[in-house]
């Protein structure tokens, strides 16, 4: 067999609804208008790049600078310090774009946008191969018109990247349980444990939700423990080496989780005393910060210092149980659209004004208001991309009621492991962009009772 025709079988096999001239030449208009959606929203940020950096994007640049000079993987260009608490995946997918473009924010900004965009296609095939052609351009249309998809895009953070592997792990898991083969389920643990690389979130995916999903696709206890053996020779290619290496720097298998201390320890005591999260954000961090200068020899490394910070949020939650539990049950605050950092993308607002501890402690109005100054008639200009929001998480949650109604355990349980998790995996977190891995599967729901096309009905 020649390499064209092995090439065709491919391209037939993954991409079979790109055959059809009509659906692709709307699938390119799909991606022209979500690219421009893209730039022309954040050409203001692009003119000054810096507005596109929020208070965690230097810990991803200065690792990808690092790596794009050789360097190796440290904490910045000419450091000597090994970089433990940003996976490796984003910076590396910056450092890329700085070797072929140059050293610049607006290059990692359109890397950003590159993703966004191109998340469009397994978006599309998805909803295309298991509802209909007409579902499935309907979801490239939602994905491109979302006001959270297009503010996330230009900004210097990791969860646009997520998003586009998390639309790909969508993808895998719905064709394996549709068509019960294993390179599909090779292709799901593949793309998981690359999130895994990007952001930390997918280690509960990695190590119960891909077990879970091959337990719904599998056809034998044969192909169950093929499965299996495919998960663990991928686990201890791609992600074993990295966590052996982390473990040895800092104890854990990426140094941020000790951090949960201070974001989610503050809205704990935030909840506890009813004072203000930031507050109480600053306040532990300089308590930390106070007791690793007063006991250097206790805490000369940073895996005693994160075995500390583990140790005092051990001790917060068994002190305040309650408070604990209520501050991390799912947050309907990361539901919401990302009109603020359209808004700053266009250099329209300013962030940093503590709008999400006004939110934790006032409700959701006096978070607009005070975002707004006042001047919450901006909304207005907003409301085409808000109904298409609206009408995502509105169609999306009629969908999840008819899976109820009807007994749909599979599509519950892939529901719960690809998008449920997502929501709740921040706790009391609040941005709306970490809805982004989840927006792939809500979109998929959104469609469906919209279908009426009989040309390819679902069956999962």
């Amino acid at each position: 067999m020649n390499f064209d025709r092995l090439k065709k079988l491919f391209l037939d096999f993954y991409f079979e609804p790109l055959s059809d001239r009509q659906f692709r030449r709307h699938c390119i208009l799909i991606f022209a208008v979500a690219l421009l959606l893209r730039i022309v929203l954040a050409l203001p940020a692009l003119q000054e790049p810096s507005a596109l950096l929020r208070p965690d994007s230097l810990g991803y640049w200065n690792p990808a600078a690092a790596l794009a000079a050789g360097d190796g993987l440290v904490t910045a260009p000419g450091s000597t310090v090994p970089e433990v608490v940003r996976p490796v995946g984003y910076p590396a997918y910056l450092a890329l774009g700085i070797l072929l473009a140059g050293n610049s924010f607006r290059i990692a900004a359109l890397l950003g946008i590159a993703a966004s965009v191109l998340t469009v296609l397994p978006i599309i095939l998805t909803t295309a191969c298991a509802v209909s052609r007409r579902a499935g351009l309907l979801a490239g249309w939602l994905y491109a018109l979302n006001i959270t998809a297009i503010a996330a895009a230009p900004m210097i953070l990791s969860d646009t990247l997520l998003g586009f592997t998390c639309a790909w792990q969508f993808y895998a898991a719905i064709k394996f349980i549709r068509q019960r083969r294993l390179h599909f389920f090779a292709l799901l643990v593949l793309m998981v444990m690359l999130g895994m690389l990007v952001k930390p979130v997918n280690l509960l995916i990695v190590l119960g939700g891909l077990p879970l999903i091959l337990c719904l696709g599998a056809a034998s206890l044969k192909e169950f423990g093929k499965g299996l053996l495919l998960w663990a020779v991928l686990f201890s290619a791609i992600l074993l080496p990295y966590w052996v290496r982390n473990w040895q720097l800092c104890g854990d298998i990426d140094g941020n989780s000790a951090n949960l201390y201070f974001h989610n320890g503050s809205a704990i005591m935030a909840h506890a005393t009813g004072e203000s999260s930031e507050v109480w954000r600053q306040r532990l961090l300089d308590s930390a910060e106070y007791e690793f200068a007063r006991n250097p020899r206790k805490y000369p490394t940073l895996r005693e210092q994160n075995r500390y910070k583990k140790q005092q949020f051990r001790a917060m939650i068994k002190k305040y149980p309650y408070d604990s539990v209520i501050t991390h049950l799912p947050n309907i605050y990361n539901l919401l659209p990302d009109v603020p950092s359209l808004l700053e993308n266009n250099l329209v607002t300013q962030s940093g004004r503590g709008t999400m501890a006004v939110l934790r402690k006032d409700g959701f109005f006096a978070a607009v208001n005070h975002y707004f100054n006042g001047k919450s008639y901006i909304l207005l200009l907003l409301i085409p991309l808000l109904m298409v929001h609206l009408f995502i998480l509105l169609s999306a949650l009629r969908q999840l009621v008819g899976y109820f109604c009807r007994g749909n355990w599979r599509m519950l349980l892939i529901f719960a492991v690809l998008a449920f998790y997502y929501i709740w995996a921040p706790g009391p977190v609040i941005s709306p962009r970490y809805l982004l891995p989840a927006l792939p599967c809500l979109i998929f729901m959104a469609v469906q009772p919209w279908n009426k096309s009989d040309e390819n009905s679902i069956n999962i």
